[in-house]
């Protein structure tokens, strides 16, 4: 029988990939992995020697960091999800087709972009929202609305 595990993701808008940290019930970690991350020696040195969240607990400090989104338990990265999320529901055969040639990690993070390119795009005056293909074949998720 497969013990119980709560798992986190935590995507950041300063390094690629994904984290995927499992815990216990008793809060401590099972296991970590890195799903095509790419971290500089500055990002592992901060990771692995000062902040590693070896327990729940110490985690919850990653849901204050302005460059991380945290979810608890693996993301949904049906393209329904993401059209559902996205809104400026048009062009979705052509948007759906180019979503499932996306990676899991590009999935991850385009959808996590969505909520800062919205928030962006309601401090400009005169640009309308992308339509879902264009936001999906221009990677715009690799864009860092949070400091335009």
């Amino acid at each position: 029988m497969a013990a119980l595990e709560t798992t986190y993701t935590v995507i950041g808008s300063t390094f690629t990939g994904t984290m995927i940290f499992k815990y216990d019930l008793d809060g401590f970690l099972t296991h970590f992995e890195l799903v095509d991350a790419q971290l500089d020696e500055k990002q592992r040195n901060w990771l692995y020697t000062q902040k590693f969240p070896y327990t729940v607990e110490r985690l919850k400090h990653f849901y204050a960091i302005s460059n991380f989104t945290v979810t608890k338990g693996m993301p949904d990265l049906s393209f329904e999800a993401f059209y559902n999320l996205f809104g400026n529901k048009v062009k979705r055969t052509r948007s759906e087709s180019l979503w499932n040639k996306l990676t899991d990690t590009e999935k991850t993070n385009a959808i996590a972009s969505v909520k800062p390119y919205k928030y962006w795009l309601g401090r400009q005056r005169g640009i309308a929202q992308q339509q879902p293909d264009t936001y999906i074949s221009q990677k715009r998720w690799l864009d860092d609305f949070r400091s335009m």
